[in-house]
């Protein structure tokens, strides 16, 4: 048997195992967020800003000015949740301290954390889309 062949096969037993734990993964952490009801009943409210956008501006991610309303929409629905106070660094967290070094701020951790997100997604980053098409038009970076 050759080593490409051993490692197709290698590949789809990993597949075969993996594909069902991920979906229980998967599962379980969306039944955490549906049992918070607040983030569901936010992920309810994006949904329906999501549906009601298309027909007067376009798909929120392809037409700027409709992104702009998405994100002025998402914004506003954010806004509603916005607790009072100065925000305040946790103290003696070290999962915190790993998102904010020494000096970071909360937009720190949240850049950290949807980077995650979208990688976790596979969301497009603005650097590979720029690198992706600087190379469609056969520009190097």
């Amino acid at each position: 048997m050759h080593q490409l062949d051993i490692m197709h096969k290698h590949r789809r037993l990993l597949a075969v195992i993996a594909e069902p734990a991920l979906m229980r993964l998967e599962a379980s952490f969306l039944a955490d967020v549906l049992n918070d009801d607040e983030t569901r009943r936010l992920i309810d409210a994006i949904k329906g800003v999501t549906r009601n956008i298309r027909a007067p501006f376009g798909s929120w991610h392809r037409h700027r000015f409709a992104f702009e309303v998405f994100r002025a929409a998402v914004n506003t629905l954010l806004g509603f949740y916005r607790p009072s106070g100065d925000p305040v660094r946790p103290s003696d967290n070290e999962i915190a301290d790993l998102y904010l070094g020494d000096a970071g701020t909360p937009e720190t951790a949240g850049k950290m954390l949807a980077g995650g997100a979208a990688t976790a997604a596979n969301l497009p980053m603005p650097g590979a889309a720029r690198d992706r098409d600087a190379l469609q038009r056969g520009v190097k970076g």
